[in-house]
C-alpha cells in the first residue's frame, strides 16, 4: 500500500484536531495496526520533511525528520519512507512499524520516483542526470544492488509482479512518448510496450495494468492508458482532468482541483459512474 494525499483524507474524515494546519501536510497512509502516518510539505529552506505518527484515538505517537520529499509505503511488517532529496538524492528509511522505530537508511543516486516492496527487499527505480540513465536498485539487509535499465529515459512507476517487475517510463526527446518495461527477475528487460503519454502513475487491477497519462503539450493530466498483462495490448480512455488519485477496490477516485469534484472511475465499466461535488458536501 503507498500513502495518499491528503485530499482524500479531508473526504474521508477530518483530519485529527492535534494538527495545527492540515495544509501543512501532504500525504497519509492508515496502516493495517490503524495508525496514521502523516507527512508534512517540505522544507525548501532546510530540505527536510516531517512524519507524524498517530494512533487510531487521534494521539501523536511518534515524530520523523527526514530528508526529501516523503511517499509512504507499507509491507506487512515495515514502513517505508521513499523521499525525492533536494540535493540530487534519493533516500529510504524503513521503519519497525509496531514500534515506530528506524530499522534501516539508504541513499540513491540520483532522483527516485517508485519503490515497490517484495518480502524482504525493497525495489527503487531512479534516475542519474550525472550520467542520463535510469536505475533498478535492489535493497536488503545485505545492502544496494543497481542495475542500468537504459538512458534517456526516466522511470515513473514500478510494480512488483509474479515473479519480476513493470516499470513505466518517460522519454527525454519525446514528452509525449512513454514505455512500459517488463522485467524478469533479474531486472532484464524482457518485453517493451511503448505509449503515446507520458506516464504519471501506475496501478494495477485484476488482469490489467492502469497507467496515468500526462500530456506534456497541454500540461492536462486527462486520460488512463489499460495494459493487459498477458496479451500487451494497449486501450486508452479519456477522463476529467485529474490532479490526484487514490485506488479503492474496482475505483479509482479522481480528484479535480477546479470544480472541487470527487469522480469514481469503474475499472470493469471503464467509465466515470459517481461524482461527489466536495464544495458542497464540505460545506453542509
Amino acid at each position: 500500500m503507498r500513502s495518499q494525499s491528503v485530499l482524500f483524507e479531508d473526504i474521508r474524515r477530518p483530519l485529527i484536531n492535534d494538527i495545527p494546519n492540515p495544509a501543512d501536510f501532504e500525504e497519509f497512509l492508515i496502516d493495517s495496526e490503524g495508525k496514521l502516518w502523516l507527512t508534512s510539505k517540505m522544507d525548501k529552506c532546510q530540505g527536510t520533511s516531517e512524519i507524524h505518527v498517530f494512533c487510531g484515538q487521534g494521539h501523536l505517537l511518534e515524530q520523523k525528520c527526514v530528508k526529501g520529499k516523503v511517499s509512504l509505503y507499507e509491507s506487512s511488517h515495515w514502513l517505508v519512507a521513499a523521499c525525492e532529496g533536494e540535493d540530487g538524492y534519493g533516500y529510504v528509511y524503513q521503519f519497525d512499524k509496531t514500534a515506530i522505530t528506524l530499522l534501516n537508511e539508504w541513499q540513491i543516486d540520483g532522483f527516485l520516483w517508485d519503490l515497490a516492496i517484495d518480502h524482504n527487499h525493497l525495489h527503487a527505480v531512479s534516475y542519474s542526470p550525472k550520467d542520463n540513465h535510469a536505475y533498478l536498485t535492489s535493497i536488503s539487509t545485505l545492502g544496494k544492488d543497481s542495475l542500468c535499465l537504459g538512458e534517456g529515459f526516466f522511470p515513473t512507476g514500478i510494480i512488483k509482479y509474479g515473479a519480476g517487475f513493470y516499470v513505466t517510463t518517460c522519454q527525454l526527446t519525446e514528452p509525449n512518448r512513454g514505455k512500459l518495461l517488463q522485467l524478469d527477475e533479474s531486472g532484464i528487460i524482457v518485453n517493451t510496450v511503448i505509449v503515446d503519454t507520458s506516464p504519471r502513475q501506475l496501478f494495477r487491477y485484476d488482469g490489467d495494468l492502469i497507467l496515468h497519462g500526462l500530456n506534456m503539450e497541454t500540461g492536462r493530466a486527462d486520460h488512463l492508458v489499460y495494459i493487459h498483462l498477458q496479451t500487451l495490448k494497449a486501450a486508452t480512455y479519456n477522463i476529467p482532468k485529474t490532479k490526484d488519485i487514490r485506488e479503492q477496490n474496482q475505483h479509482l477516485l479522481l480528484y479535480n482541483d477546479d470544480k472541487q469534484s470527487l469522480f469514481y472511475w469503474n475499472h470493469q465499466k471503464r467509465k466515470v459512474t459517481s461524482v461527489i461535488h466536495l464544495s458542497r458536501t464540505l460545506n453542509s
